[in-house]
C-alpha cells in the first residue's frame, strides 16, 4: 500500500499543472542559482543563500507523504542550523492560496517558496516528484538529489551535510 502511495505521488509534476514540461535533468555538480517569492512576504528570495549549505525540499499541499518529509527536513535544519544549513520548503502547487492552511497544519516553519508554474522546480531543477530534496554547497552546487521519501535515506542524507558544512 505505501509503494502505491508513493509511486501516485512520483508521478511527474507536469500533471499537477496541466502541461508536459519537458524532461531536464537535475544539475548535479553544477551552479544553479534561482529566485522566487516567499509566501510570508511575497519578497523574492534567491536561493541558495550565500555561503550556506542549503537543503530545499520541494513538496505540494496534495501529497500527503510531503508532511513527514517536510518535518524531517525541518529536524536537520534545526539541529543543523547553528552549523551553517539553511531549509527552504518549495511548493509547487498552481494555486497558492491552499499553502497557508497546509503550512499551519503541518506546523511547517521553513521558509516557504511558491514555483506555481513549477518552472524553478522542473525547468531549472529538474524534478520530476515530489517530495524531492536538493542539497547545495556553499558554493551554490548542487551535490545531491533525493527524489521521493524514505526516512531512511534522509538520515542517511545528515553525514553527508555535516561534511558539506566542514568544508571552507
Amino acid at each position: 500500500m505505501r509503494k502505491a502511495a508513493l509511486a501516485a505521488v512520483s508521478f511527474s509534476l507536469a500533471c499537477a499543472h496541466g502541461a508536459v514540461a519537458p524532461e531536464v535533468p537535475p544539475p548535479l555538480g553544477k551552479e544553479v542559482r534561482f529566485a522566487l517569492p516567499l509566501l510570508s512576504s511575497a519578497e523574492e528570495v534567491e536561493v541558495p543563500s550565500p555561503g550556506k549549505v542549503v537543503l530545499v525540499a520541494v513538496w505540494a499541499t496534495w501529497c500527503d507523504v510531503c508532511r513527514d518529509s517536510l518535518a524531517a527536513i525541518q529536524e536537520l535544519e534545526r539541529e543543523l542550523g547553528p552549523r551553517g544549513l539553511a531549509a527552504f520548503a518549495l511548493d509547487v502547487d498552481a494555486d497558492p492560496r491552499k499553502v497557508p492552511e497546509f503550512v499551519e497544519g503541518a506546523g511547517v516553519r521553513l521558509p516557504v517558496l511558491l514555483d506555481t508554474d513549477a518552472h524553478v522546480s522542473e525547468r531549472v531543477l529538474g524534478v520530476r516528484q515530489v517530495p524531492s530534496a536538493l542539497v547545495f554547497d556553499r558554493r551554490g552546487v548542487v551535490r545531491k538529489v533525493e527524489p521521493g521519501f524514505d526516512p531512511e535515506r534522509l538520515r542517511a542524507l545528515r553525514p553527508e551535510l555535516e561534511g558539506l558544512l566542514a568544508e571552507p
